[in-house]
Parts: C-alpha cells; structure tokens; sequence
C-alpha cells in the first residue's frame, strides 16, 4: 500500500483550495455577473469586475501553489503529468490578462 507523505498531503490540499478559489472567481467573472454587492460602497463594482480584480491579484498565490506541487506531490512521475499541475494558473493567467486587456481598454476610451 502506498502512502503519501505529510507534505505531500498538505501541498495536494492546498493546491486544491486554490482550485476552489479560482473556480469561485472565474464563474462570476466568466458569466459577467453586473450584481453590484455593495451599491452603497464608495466605489461600487459589479461582480464580474471585483472577480477579475481578485484574479490578478491571485496569480501569484496561485503560481506558489501549483510549483510547491510541482516539486512535492508527482516526484517518480514523468515531466508531462507532473506539467499538467500548472493547468489552473494558466488558466488564471488567461483570465487575469482578459481582465487587464479589458479594464484598459474600456477606461482609456
């Protein structure tokens, strides 16, 4: 029987918070959700745009993430699977830079 190592454990647990993360970000961000949370805010925004806000700023988080895993979690796997663990911040990063491309274009209108 094959047990995994407690970092192990903890690096597959963390990279799957921010799997959660990321998926609860990107589906009100994908759906372009205008629900404005907080209309009574000094600078009311509507859900689409704090999910890309909160995106960019998850990058970082989210690359941290997905190299611990890559350097702890598959170590007696092949190159290629143990690649596939960058999948969710290339995912991120495509949103991010959606975002980014988007917010700038809109506001130096």
């Amino acid at each position: 029987m094959y047990h995994r190592k407690p970092l192990a454990v903890c690096m597959i647990l963390l990279n799957l918070a921010a799997i959660a993360c990321l998926i609860y970000l990107a589906v009100p961000y994908l759906m372009h959700d205008t629900y404005v949370a907080n209309p009574d805010a000094m600078i009311p925004a509507e859900r689409w745009d704090g999910s890309g806000f909160l995106l960019v700023l998850g990058i970082l988080p989210m690359l941290t993430a997905n190299t611990l895993g890559f350097f702890f979690i598959f170590k007696k796997e092949k190159l290629l699977p143990r690649l596939a663990v960058f999948l969710p911040a290339i995912a991120e990063i495509a949103l991010a830079a959606h975002y980014l491309f988007i917010s700038f274009t809109q506001y130096n209108n």
